[in-house]
């Protein structure tokens, strides 16, 4: 079964990748925006939203179920884990994607000796294994990590509740925080052949400022926007100068 996609606007093609353990309607403020210019089209992820999860949460599975619902030759924007999702389909299958535009995303989402900015493997793992406690608990504690370091997290995790209505499956929680673990995408994407716009909040933790600059030394034709006062969601704190940073770049 094919994964569902929302679709608003027209225009050039965008093709939103949600983060982990969300699902489309966590871009809804984005789109209002966006769809005046654009034709936006929203996936959900397998086991998230309205999507079915048919098979194992694999990255390859899904790296070919989202190619055969993005439109041709569009920008694919992509969220943390939706960016890397993204990352992976450029360079698997360059031709089919115009350009990308990564949001709060880098090339590996957990640290290592060499690579300090970024979340630790034993936060990372504790999650896996609260997952296996109390799935609930687990995503409040992670909404609420996604929303402190704004300017004013208040009404980001107020927004994070509302999905909390459409519970990913279980397994593809699990799936995704393995993805998150395991993805490194450091030392091959420098051989990305696509335009990259990065859009970071100035006050992430999660993936800091500084992993995304990390991209800007790998890539050869890549422009980095930082917003002020935003954390590891800006389109949902800073969604008109997100609207903006996009237009301003493909436009």
């Amino acid at each position: 079964m094919a994964l569902n996609v929302r679709v608003k606007g027209s225009g050039p093609d965008l093709f939103l990748i949600h983060g982990w353990a969300m699902s489309a309607m966590v871009w809804e403020d984005l789109v209002e925006g966006l769809a005046v210019n654009f034709q936006v089209s929203c996936v959900d992820l397998p086991g998230h939203g309205e999507s079915d999860l048919t098979g194992d949460f694999l990255l390859d599975e899904i790296i070919d179920e989202l190619l055969a619902v993005a439109p041709e030759k569009a920008t694919w924007v992509g969220w943390s884990l939706g960016g890397m999702l993204a990352m992976e389909a450029a360079l698997q299958q360059p031709q089919r994607l115009e350009s990308l535009i990564l949001i709060a995303s880098s090339a590996c989402f957990v640290s290592d000796e060499a690579w300090h900015c970024a979340m630790s493997p034993e936060v990372l793992a504790g999650f896996a294994e609260s997952l296996k406690v109390d799935h609930q608990q687990t995503l409040r504690r992670f909404f609420s990590l996604v929303a402190r370091d704004a300017e004013q997290p208040a009404p980001i995790l107020r927004r994070l509740r509302v999905l909390m209505k459409q519970v990913p499956e279980e397994q593809a929680l699990v799936g995704g925080l393995e993805l998150l673990r395991t993805m490194d995408l450091r030392g091959r994407i420098a051989a990305l052949g696509l335009a990259v716009r990065l859009i970071a909040g100035a006050r992430d933790k999660l993936v800091p400022v500084e992993a995304m600059q990390a991209l800007v030394a790998e890539l050869d034709d890549v422009e980095l926007n930082i917003i002020d006062g935003a954390g590891h969601a800006p389109f949902l704190s800073h969604p008109r100068q997100v609207v903006e940073s996009i237009e301003g770049w493909l436009l």
